[in-house]
């Protein structure tokens, strides 16, 4: 096996294990507001339009790339959890939108400030420089997989100021 295909290998490894225990140990934060991650990357989705209304179901089953069950299983429990509501568009009636409520948002921004304390652990061994070559080169790797675009598609996704 070439050392290239061993490095390789071990780098999918890291980047599983990394985005694994993130999100272990996201999980049991959420947990205290009943939401599982996927519940919570919902939220982000709802909390990056901010006040702009909401989304439709359909829109958050393009963004999620989810079948539209799952994603109503999804807001369902935001819903009974007290963290979205679901509304009927003023501009047109047979249009469902969902957005965050007030709990919603503080509990996006709490849950999201305990997330970046989780990375600023992680990172904290670092050197600035180190973590700008870190964010680089996540970057050109996100640039090189198809379909990948730089910045995730999720830039901003995390506190979100309800105002």
């Amino acid at each position: 096996m070439s050392d290239q295909r061993v490095q390789l290998e071990r780098l999918d490894t890291l980047l599983r294990a990394v985005v694994r225990q993130l999100n272990r140990a996201t999980s049991a934060h959420l947990a205290e507001y009943e939401l599982t991650p996927s519940r919570f990357f919902v939220l982000q989705m709802l909390g990056r339009c901010g006040r702009c209304g909401g989304l439709t179901m359909g829109a958050l089953q393009d963004r999620l790339g989810l079948a539209a069950s799952s994603v109503t299983e999804l807001v369902d429990g935001l819903v009974e959890a007290g963290l979205a509501v679901r509304e009927r568009s003023p501009n047109d009636r047979r249009v469902v939108l969902v957005r965050l409520t007030e709990n919603g948002f503080e509990v996006l921004n709490k849950s999201w400030e305990y997330r970046l304390q989780l990375l600023q652990a992680a990172v904290h061994p670092l050197a600035p420089e180190q973590l700008r070559s870190l964010l680089e080169f996540l970057e050109l790797l996100l640039q090189g997989i198809p379909g990948g675009e730089a910045g995730g598609g999720d830039r901003g996704i995390g506190r979100q100021d309800p105002r």
